[in-house]
């Protein structure tokens, strides 16, 4: 945008959207969610200039004819500079953030409530703007904000793990001056931070219907949030998913040496493979395709069913674990699922039929998996996308496969402090020169002793 087209009346406000934040300059009415309630009297029809493409009330539903209303009025961080050396900040404060993922409007306009015109089911309020953004946005009006994912992810992904393990409880970071209510706000928002600046990419296409599924991945490194704390990676309503969809598995050849990171990555093992338990059934399909995460190479693994299971969340009082089970009541094959855990998570995740978010525990070791997917290929149950093909074009033959016999580890792989450890089974796990390195419940042990003899000091 040309900066001198910018009116002085004009109030600067952001837009966040499917994740992604937008910057724009626009006028009063511009910025008035719910316009009809604010000016009863006012007539489109009577107006010689369309008015925000005779939107007169804007909420989620129709946010993207919104933005195209006002695409032209968008302002690029250059627009932004450029407009703070010319008038100086204080005369462009940010005014308003319109937040349609979350619901929420904040009125930094002290002169009129315009956070009270707002859809039904939001939250209205006054208050600054700034608290509510991600820092590499906030930083153009405050400078001295000390971490940015943009300005340098090491340093922003290193003050991220400091925080949460000081919330763990798992690090000797004591400091009086910051509450721990204040240091909970301060990482929630640097990881809210962090993960909306994770791309949502088109990763795979579905076997059955042919559309295109898109999900959330750090392709920068195996260093990041989405990585080492997936807990609170997007939920699966905020993907482009197919009803066919039901879980993502994946591999990682890794390169070496490996970040250093006191939280966990489990990257999976480093070739592609099959859970025979889950693919052998008669409506089930996967599709494995190729993308790189830094110097990494990285196989995601989508798994379709033809036939829409049902999926009920069960409990064992012998392990304490939830799982979910996976049932097929329409089909032949009666035989019930145990859904295995997602790709780098501790836990599966899904939809259910009442729209709500569920999720589970689980597992998936060696044991479940056949590395020696040729076969499964060639009877028509894997599917495969050739590297760096954008159409995500599927292949069902086994002839120029490009993910048959890799060479690379064959074991789930755990990261963590510089060492990559793999294990086999449930009981333990495993250095890469094959020795014990602790069981589950010496690691529980471990981690127990740390955080009491932390408490002492």
């Amino acid at each position: 945008m040309n900066i001198d087209y910018i009116d002085p009346d004009d109030l600067i406000g952001a837009v966040r959207y499917k994740s992604k934040w937008s910057i724009f300059a626009c006028t009063l009415a511009e910025w008035i969610l719910d316009y009809a309630t604010y000016d009863p009297g006012f007539d489109s029809s009577k107006s010689s200039v369309e008015f925000r493409n005779n939107l007169l009330r804007v909420d989620e539903t129709n946010a993207v004819y919104f933005l195209e209303a006002i695409q032209e009025y968008e302002l690029t961080i250059s627009n932004i500079e450029e407009l703070f050396q010319k008038d100086g900040a204080n005369n462009w404060p940010l005014t308003i953030v319109i937040n349609f993922d979350q619901k929420e409007y904040i009125n930094g306009f002290s002169e009129i409530s315009i956070h009270k015109y707002i859809p039904d089911s939001w939250n209205g309020f006054e208050g600054d703007p700034l608290n509510f953004l991600p820092s590499y946005i906030r930083q153009l009006w405050d400078p001295s904000i000390p971490y940015s994912i943009t300005r340098d992810r090491k340093a922003f992904l290193a003050e991220c793990e400091r925080l949460i393990e000081s919330l763990e409880g798992l690090d000797a970071y004591r400091d009086p001056s910051e509450p721990r209510h204040v240091k909970t706000d301060r990482a929630n928002r640097m990881i809210r931070e962090y993960f909306d600046t994770v791309p949502i990419l088109p990763l795979s296409r579905c076997p059955f219907c042919g559309h295109i599924n898109t999900f959330s991945i750090d392709t920068v490194g195996l260093d990041g949030l989405w990585w080492t704390f997936p807990s609170r990676r997007l939920g699966l309503e905020e993907y482009d998913l197919c009803p066919h969809f039901l879980n993502l598995l994946g591999a990682v050849k890794l390169r070496y040496p490996v970040h250093k990171s006191s939280l966990q990555v489990k990257s999976g093992p480093e070739v592609p493979f099959v859970v025979p338990e889950l693919i052998h059934h008669e409506t089930f399909k996967a599709v494995v395709s190729q993308i790189s995460i830094g110097d990494n190479i990285a196989y995601p693994i989508f798994y379709y069913s033809q036939l829409r299971p049902t999926l009920t969340l069960e409990y064992s009082t012998a392990t304490e674990k939830s799982y979910c089970v996976v049932c097929f009541p329409n089909s032949s094959d009666q035989e019930s699922l145990e859904m295995p855990t997602s790709w780098g998570q501790n836990f599966y995740e899904w939809i259910d039929e009442n729209n709500k978010r569920q999720t589970s525990d689980g597992y998936l070791f060696d044991e479940d998996c056949d590395f020696e997917i040729a076969s499964w290929v060639e009877v028509g149950k894997l599917l495969w996308i050739q590297p760096e093909d954008k159409s995500l074009t599927l292949h069902s033959t086994s002839d120029d496969c490009p993910y048959l016999e890799l060479p690379g580890i064959r074991h789930f792989q755990r990261i963590e402090n510089g060492a990559v450890r793999y294990y086999q089974n449930h009981d333990a796990w495993y250095s890469l020169d094959g020795e014990t390195w602790m069981t589950d419940e010496e690691y529980r042990r471990i981690k127990r002793a740390r955080r009491a003899q932390q408490n002492k000091s």
